[in-house]
């Protein structure tokens, strides 16, 4: 029986895979688990590097697959995982030495959610985010509740360690090309009956210069986060569990800010614009007052609805 199933696509990596493929290797008393590399079409040695690992080690499986973007590899992995629990690692990650051993112990427990403390790798510089410092189980409706502000709690696949049975009927959304992981964690959570937090740092993410992070984002994107953010935060209200609005309203204040950076500007990003700015004149009363809203998205709305964010984006300190 297969007690865990990593799944990790796999997109033009050669020069980190063996990193990543190491640190899994290096894990103590791991034999109850599955590795499934989705080769998402390749083009440089990624795919290959896989097949030499899965000859030294049965328990690493290889799919090649034409190039089909991450979401749909991370789809072709869970639909052919064998594990009791999936866990997601990015091919230019690593987790801790100690990762499984800290894992399995709550797998024997039978908890639904395992989530756990991370790092960001930035250049030579290690940045850790720690959720709290003390490990122990968490309240759904405290974890839903910090999961929609996404801050405390974030809803990146690699930072948890989660039931396969949870994602019945729950496909990661292809077409968004941007927080597909966002856009079904509230569901997940919302099915688990237990979740549990490792107080330990167990993944480290690297930040590579030409990543997703550190790419300016258009006002396209901005305008799919809002959307989603409110997606989720309406589901949940429509299932009488009380979230903030906070974090789609500063995905609306984002798109706002970027329309003012554009110099010229489409019929279609005005109309996104136009959304976006309503939005957060309805809200202005639940901006002002929440707790959870910065002074800096308080000011944006403000300027916002008074027509002089333009003028106060060339105010640095104040953003």
């Amino acid at each position: 029986m297969v007690k865990l199933s990593i799944i990790i696509p796999i997109y033009n990596v050669e020069n980190y895979i063996k990193i990543c493929f190491d640190s899994i290797i290096r894990q103590k008393n791991m034999n109850e688990i599955e590795v499934i590399c989705i080769d998402d079409g390749s083009t440089d040695n990624s795919g290959i590097i896989c097949d030499q690992y899965a000859k030294k080690d049965k328990r690493f499986k290889v799919i090649h697959q034409k190039n089909l973007g991450v979401a749909m590899a991370r789809n072709v992995g869970l639909d052919i995982a064998q594990g009791k629990y999936i866990a997601w690692i990015d091919p230019d990650d690593y987790i801790a030495d100690d990762w499984y051993e800290k894992i399995n112990l709550l797998i024997n427990k039978n908890i639904d959610i395992i989530f756990f403390d991370y790092a960001f790798l930035i250049d030579d510089i290690v940045k850790k985010v720690k959720y709290g410092d003390k490990s122990g189980y968490v309240e759904k409706s405290k974890f839903l509740k910090e999961l929609v502000l996404d801050k405390k709690v974030q809803s990146q696949l690699w930072s948890k360690v989660m039931k396969k049975n949870l994602f019945h009927n729950i496909k990661i959304p292809v077409e968004l090309k941007i927080l597909e992981d966002y856009a079904i964690m509230h569901y997940l959570v919302e099915r688990a009956e237990t979740i549990y937090y490792i107080s330990d740092c167990l993944y480290f993410y690297l930040v590579r210069k030409n990543s997703l992070l550190n790419n300016k984002i258009d006002i396209e994107d901005d305008y799919k986060a809002y959307l989603v953010s409110k997606n989720r935060y309406k589901y949940l209200i429509g299932k009488n569990i009380e979230v903030s609005r906070i974090n789609y309203l500063l995905r609306a204040s984002c798109v706002c800010v970027k329309f003012y950076q554009l110099k010229t500007f489409t019929q279609e990003e005005k109309y996104k614009y136009d959304i976006c700015k309503k939005e957060l004149k309805k809200n202005m009363k639940y901006i002002l007052i929440s707790k959870d809203a910065t002074i800096a998205l308080k000011l944006k709305a403000i300027a916002c609805k008074l027509n002089m964010l333009r003028i106060m984006l060339k105010i640095k300190n104040y953003i």
